[in-house]
C-alpha cells in the first residue's frame, strides 16, 4: 500500500491539445514496479505500453511534459459522484438549499 501512495501523484492522463495536436497519455501504476500506459489521439482508439521500473515512469512522463503534455483532471460522471457521496437522485431533489443558506 506503501509503494501505491508513492506513485499515486505520477498516476493520471495528461493531454497535447496546442500547436494542433490532439493527443493523450495516461500512466497508472499496476504494482511490482511496473506501469500501464495508453496512448493515442483523443477520441481515437488507444495504444498500450507497460514499462518497468520507476526511473523508466518517471523520465517518460518528464519528457511528456518537456514535449508540451499537461496533467489534466479526470471528468467523474453524475453516477460517480453520487456514490461518492452517499446521496441519491431523491435526495437532492427534496433539499431545500434555500433553507440551508438561510441558516447559514
Amino acid at each position: 500500500m506503501r509503494e501505491k501512495r508513492r506513485y499515486f501523484a505520477w498516476e493520471g492522463r495528461y493531454e497535447h491539445t496546442r500547436d494542433g495536436h490532439n493527443k493523450f497519455w495516461e500512466i497508472r501504476y499496476e504494482g511490482n514496479a511496473q506501469f500501464s500506459v495508453s496512448y493515442g489521439k483523443i477520441g481515437g482508439t488507444p495504444q498500450n505500453h507497460t514499462y518497468e521500473g520507476a526511473a523508466v515512469a518517471e523520465k517518460k512522463i518528464r519528457e511528456k511534459l518537456m514535449k508540451g503534455y499537461v496533467k489534466v483532471r479526470r471528468r467523474r460522471s453524475v453516477e460517480e459522484l453520487m456514490a461518492y457521496i452517499k446521496v441519491s437522485p431523491k435526495d437532492l431533489l427534496d433539499f431545500d438549499f434555500m433553507k440551508e443558506l438561510e441558516s447559514l
